[in-house]
């Protein structure tokens, strides 16, 4: 009887070890359009996974091998705050497009240092960080003063 008292017990915690693991995994983060409008009126529109959540925000794009074409991530920040990003476990050189509130682009900084825990700050409280491949930015022509919109609203 003790046998199987400790059996059931032991199942118990197998099954609550599952539980619990299966609700620490982070949730794939949605796709929204988001477009970029530069001051020549061009419109850029990107396909871009939204951290919404802290998990989300932490994992960022961790990990990712592959950029998609006019692909990336946003980082909604509500309220708006200083942000600090770093390339840790990060693979792709990026471009880091730092928002300010009312969707202007205050700070762009392409980081090619894979892997670094060197910090980029936006030196000022935003509203939102986009992460697209390295050198998108300047290739688009998408710079300080341009303006970004997303499906989920304003910034």
């Amino acid at each position: 009887m003790v046998k199987f008292l400790s059996l059931i017990f032991a199942f118990g915690l197998c099954v609550q070890a599952f539980e619990s693991a299966q609700a620490t995994k982070i949730s794939k983060p949605e796709t929204h359009r988001l477009e970029v409008i530069t001051r020549d009126a061009k419109t850029h529109i990107f396909d871009v996974r939204v951290a919404m959540t802290p998990a989300q925000q932490r994992q960022g794009l961790m990990s990712i091998t592959r950029m998609p074409p006019m692909g990336g991530m946003v980082f909604p920040m509500q309220p708006p705050r200083v942000a600090r990003f770093w390339m840790r476990n990060t693979l792709l050189p990026l471009d880091m497009i730092f928002i300010a509130p009312g969707g202007i682009i205050v700070k762009i900084a392409t980081r090619r240092d894979t892997e670094s825990d060197a910090v980029t700050s936006s030196d000022r409280p935003v509203s939102a960080v986009l992460e697209i491949a390295a050198g998108e930015a300047a290739r688009l022509g998408i710079g300080v003063g341009d303006m970004v919109r997303y499906a989920l609203g304003a910034f």
